[in-house]
Parts: structure tokens; C-alpha cells; sequence
């Protein structure tokens, strides 16, 4: 176990079992030259622990507070979360849902409203409104994928200073999930907004009309970005 002093480091003069922990830490890390294990904090142990942080970027004091004794129980820098907070892209989803859901509305509307065109009109507007519905469910998915994620940065919010190792592996998990998102969303989201928008390409030249309509309800799809 650790040897806290009231300041919540050790420094020069501490003494313990935390002390040897460090120092055996130390020469883990390559401490030269090697240290003695004897749980005292004197000047040879001040200096191993100051030149560790200049090499790796810390704050050269010669004192290990919780941040240095993590790094080099971890033996280096600390690991840093390099996935986006997946808090606020869950925010974006769940706005997007809501776009998702006004565009289903208007392409509903412009069902009704072709109902008596041809064929071919009646058709495209068909395939159009079914992939903006298949859009929610895969929203659904999306959401999934971004629990997963916040879930594994609160752990490793949580483990980063007393299990540098697994907080690494965390991050590599979120990578993961990351680019499974990003694969996600442009081999199943993408392809349908866009087969719906050609869509209704087709049912606009089949259109006379209604043209005032659909020109409203499509300026309106086309600010309503789902991706």
C-alpha cells in the first residue's frame, strides 16, 4: 500500500512502503542509476523522479503526486482518450433523430398528394419513404454503438490513474467503436437518404401539379440533414 503524507505526495523525506513502491517503479522505468529500495525519499530518489518527468512532459518538482506516480507505475505518459466525447455526438444523434422523423412526415405528405399519378410516380415515392423509415431503426443502432462508447470513457475516467493498462486498452476500444460508427452510418444511413432523394428526383418530373409542394417539402428535407 501507499505511504500518503497529508499533501498527498511523496517528496523528499517521505519514508514507507510507498516509497520502495516507487523506487521500484523507478528502476522499472529505467531509473539511472538504479535505485535502492530502502522506502526512503532522498535526493538520489528526488532526482530519478524529476528527470521521469522532464522526459515525459510533466512537471519537473521532484515530487510524485498521484498524476507522476500513475505515469510511472504505467512506465511513461499516460494514455489520453483520443475518440470525440461521444456525450455531445449523442446529443447531435438525438436531433438528427428528430430530423428523421420530420422528413418520414414529409414524405408521407407527398405520397398523399401524388396518390393519383402514375405509376412509375407512385413508385418512387414508395421507395423513398421506406428508406428514410429504415433510417430509424438504424438511428436506433447508432445509439447503441454511442452508449457503448460513453460507457468505456466514464471507466476510463475512472481507471486512468489506478489502471493506466486498462485505461489504455479502453481507448482502443472506443477507436473501435468509433470507426464501426463511421462504417455504420455510411454503408447503411448514407445510401438510404441518398436512394430517397433520387427518388423523388424521378417523381418530380413526373409531377405538374403539385410542383409548388414538392418544392416546399423537398427545400425542407434538404435542411434536415441526417448524416
Amino acid at each position: 500500500m501507499w505511504y500518503w503524507r497529508e499533501n498527498g505526495q511523496f517528496e523528499k523525506g517521505s519514508k514507507g512502503s510507498g516509497v520502495k513502491d516507487l523506487q521500484t517503479n523507478l528502476n522499472k522505468a529505467g531509473a539511472k542509476p538504479k535505485l535502492a529500495v530502502d522506502g526512503i525519499f532522498g535526493p538520489i530518489t528526488e532526482k530519478a523522479v524529476t528527470v521521469f518527468q522532464k522526459k515525459y512532459g510533466l512537471k519537473a518538482d521532484g515530487k510524485a503526486g498521484s498524476y507522476t506516480l500513475a505515469s510511472i507505475k504505467f512506465g511513461g505518459k499516460l494514455p489520453e482518450m483520443t475518440v470525440p466525447d461521444f456525450t455531445q455526438k449523442k446529443k447531435h444523434f438525438k436531433e438528427v433523430t428528430d430530423l428523421n422523423r420530420q422528413n418520414v412526415a414529409s414524405y408521407e405528405k407527398m405520397q398523399e398528394a401524388i396518390a393519383n399519378l402514375a405509376k412509375v410516380a407512385s413508385k418512387e415515392v414508395a421507395i423513398a419513404s421506406k428508406s428514410i423509415r429504415d433510417n430509424r431503426k438504424l438511428w436506433v443502432e447508432i445509439d447503441g454503438y454511442v452508449d457503448a462508447v460513453i460507457d468505456r470513457q466514464a471507466e476510463f475516467d475512472a481507471e486512468l490513474l489506478k489502471n493506466p493498462k486498462n485505461a489504455a486498452k479502453l481507448v482502443k476500444e472506443c477507436e473501435k467503436i468509433h470507426k464501426q460508427v463511421i462504417s455504420f452510418g455510411s454503408s447503411n444511413i448514407s445510401p438510404n437518404v441518398h436512394k430517397a432523394l433520387a427518388s423523388m428526383d424521378a417523381v418530380e418530373k413526373k409531377l405538374s401539379s403539385t410542383t409548388a409542394f414538392l418544392k416546399s417539402e423537398r427545400k425542407a428535407i434538404n435542411k434536415r440533414k441526417e448524416e
